[in-house]
């Protein structure tokens, strides 16, 4: 799962342009607003949670798996994932947090 961090930095940097449709990209915008930072850590959790099954098939393929992650995200809704990233805020609030004050930003 090692190539997945760069495929998320390269969502982040792209703001999910030609990975989300754009309601999606203004939800995520309007959540890490109204929520804070930590939320941008949720909705990728929440992006591969969806995207398990595709992952584990690639991997038991030998698909290489940036080419998976690089494809649109298909089918994703945030609005159906807002109990899921409530649990995971309400769980990991004060670490999330904690790395993301701590984090260089440099690069």
């Amino acid at each position: 799962m090692d190539n997945v961090l760069p495929v998320f930095r390269c969502w982040l940097h792209q703001c999910f342009l030609n990975y989300l449709d754009w309601p999606e990209i203004q939800d995520f915008f309007l959540i890490t607003l109204l929520c804070g930072p930590e939320f941008i850590i949720y909705f990728a959790v929440a992006i591969m949670s969806q995207l398990s099954s595709l992952l584990r098939s690639s991997l038991q393929s030998q698909t290489h798996l940036v080419t998976t992650l690089e494809k649109s995200i298909n089918n994703f809704r945030m609005v159906e994932h807002l109990g899921f990233l409530e649990s995971l805020a309400s769980r990991y609030k004060e670490p999330v947090s904690g790395e993301l004050s701590s984090a260089s930003f440099v690069g």
